[in-house]
């Protein structure tokens, strides 16, 4: 590594609605003199003019999402409360969200559900969409295969095609219900027309797999394709994987799987942003630029993306798209070893067994990562084992302790 020696180192969705719905009166009228509560406690309850639930949620969107005022969590919250008394569907939606998730005041699932159960009685397909996610997802309500199938079923006859998508997932798992490969893809294909990304997703998945019906590779990536376009981004990383490989119907196009990537990482995806980061270092698909791809690897690296800290700290070790600074590479590669990266795990035995990157000249310390090393699948472990003379399993069959 051209330079990892150093100085010693002391040491080495949006807006939805989620989520479980009370069951009887008593216990929302419960949660809802809780919520009061909590709203006089913000200071929204008092008499004011233009009480209107219409204006009331507008005025909380404007302080949710800094319209022109600056944000406050709790004050929406509270007038959120207000619109959803008087009866504002949307009010309950956005409600129940910002219970559910904590914000504005103290996380609160079974109000948020309550909040849920209103709107869906109302006829609204999102708050029953939230239903059957939480009995699916077991937030806020134990998970419940046949209450999760049921709120869904009730979102989707409302005109959800998300829950279409969301029922097409159960079939496909086999969750609460027999395994119906050719019901879960009717289910995908119903929520694609309806313009759901990820039913277009797990429809083109099941038709380039043959599954539930003819396999249609054709079909598959026009899907993929479409979704990638919604803003779907696996589906992006689905085109770019396939373009960079090509084969099949699918003509090799390195400099579109490319253009894929960065939209994929200017979403905020952790892998799209290695991934981008890696075709700019290398230069595959666009021109090579090191030191951005370096610091779209090192954004990566601060998503939690394993790999990306790998490959940021070999950067930072070998001075490529900027200077040298090992310290922050061995912090990094700790980082990857954390999740198991096995290149991060032989790198970490690599410098103990040199003394680089400001780390001591330890074989003992070496061997230990080399072991990992080899559990977690380098291919290059056991032979570096080998070769400081230490045994694969020191313990005679007994597990290293870590």
């Amino acid at each position: 590594m051209a330079c990892a020696q150093g100085e010693k180192q002391a040491g080495g969705r949006g807006r939805e609605p989620e989520g479980k719905a009370l069951g009887g009166a008593p216990a929302r009228e419960e949660a809802d003199r809780e919520e009061t509560e909590q709203g006089k406690r913000n200071g929204a309850l008092a008499p004011r003019a233009g009480n209107e639930p219409q204006a009331l949620f507008e005025k909380a969107l404007d302080l949710a999402f800094g319209r022109g005022v600056a944000k406050n969590q709790a004050r929406a919250r509270a007038l959120y409360e207000r619109a959803a008394r008087g009866g504002h569907v949307e009010a309950m939606l956005h409600l129940g969200a910002m219970m559910m998730r904590g914000r504005g005041g103290p996380r609160r699932p079974e109000a948020a559900l309550a909040w849920y159960r209103r709107a869906a009685e109302r006829g609204d397909a999102r708050g029953a969409y939230a239903l059957g996610a939480a009995y699916e997802s077991g937030r806020g309500a134990p998970a419940d295969p046949v209450q999760a199938r049921r709120w869904y079923e009730r979102s989707a006859a409302l005109g959800s095609p998300r829950a279409n998508a969301a029922l097409g997932w159960l079939y496909e798992r086999a969750w609460g219900v027999p395994r119906d490969l050719e019901r879960a893809r009717t289910l995908y294909e119903e929520a694609a027309r309806g313009g759901d990304r990820e039913g277009m997703a797990r429809l083109a998945r099941l038709c380039a797999e043959g599954l539930g019906g003819p396999r249609d590779e054709v079909k598959a990536l026009a899907l993929w394709a479409r979704a990638a376009d919604e803003g779907h981004v696996p589906s992006m990383l689905r085109m770019a994987e396939r373009l960079r490989r090509g084969g099949g119907v699918l003509r090799r196009d390195p400099a579109l799987a490319a253009r894929w990537l960065h939209r994929a990482a200017r979403a905020g995806s952790p892998r799209g942003m290695r991934l981008w980061g890696e075709a700019l270092l290398e230069g595959v698909g666009t021109e090579a630029r090191p030191a951005e791809g370096r610091r779209w690897l090192l954004r990566a690296a601060e998503a939690g993306d394993g790999p990306a800290a790998t490959r940021a700290a070999r950067c930072l070790l070998d001075g490529v798209g900027g200077p040298c600074r090992p310290e922050r590479a061995v912090g990094l590669l700790l980082q990857a070893a954390e999740a198991q990266d096995a290149h991060a795990l032989f790198l970490l035995g690599r410098l103990s067994e040199r003394g680089e990157a400001g780390l001591d000249r330890d074989p003992e310390t070496a061997a230990r990562w080399y072991r990992r090393a080899l559990a977690a699948g380098h291919p290059e472990a056991a032979a570096a084992l080998d070769a400081l003379g230490a045994p694969v399993d020191p313990g005679g069959g007994k597990a290293e302790e870590r």
